[in-house]
């Protein structure tokens, strides 16, 4: 093996050197320190803005859900109003049906001469109009003797 002897001048240039390097890698870490506190900074900014954006999805949504619910009770207050009108409707179109066939069967009953149709006509027209068991009970005995009185007249006269 060789020795190799080095002088003083030798060592000074390698401390130097060496001195030059950790100057260079101690300004890297100051550098990478630096941009290091940057990116931390750049981070905590962003998780702000993205927390403020969070804040703000919720309140929207929370209003949304506010409307959505303000609509729903609107909308089922709408739908029990138009089943409202629409019984209304069927209400008034059946009466009025019902008006019409009271008016065209007295037009038949005041037209007929024959006293069994008449009384057809007549139990047809009670029958429609749905009274009460009482005053249907009275009108038919009514109609009844008022066929027996013109029965008799007839009768008489004839």
């Amino acid at each position: 093996m060789y020795t190799v002897y080095s002088s003083p001048d030798d060592e000074s240039c390698e401390e130097e050197r060496i001195a030059s390097q950790l100057q260079e890698y101690v300004g890297r870490c100051n550098g990478l320190e630096h941009e290091l506190d940057r990116l931390k900074m750049q981070l905590e900014c962003e998780r702000g803005a993205a927390n403020q954006s969070l804040h703000e999805r919720d309140a929207v949504i929370s209003t949304l859900l506010e409307q959505l619910d303000v609509k729903h009770t609107q909308c089922l207050d709408l739908t029990n109003r138009l089943q409202d009108a629409r019984g209304e409707l069927e209400r008034v179109a059946l009466c009025n049906v019902e008006k019409r066939l009271v008016a065209s069967g007295l037009y038949a009953y005041f037209e007929q001469r024959d006293l069994k149709l008449k009384q057809d006509i007549l139990g047809t027209l009670l029958d429609t109009m749905e009274l009460s068991a009482d005053d249907d009970h009275r009108l038919r005995r009514f109609s009844r003797c008022e066929a027996e009185v013109k029965e008799f007249k007839r009768r008489a006269w004839g």
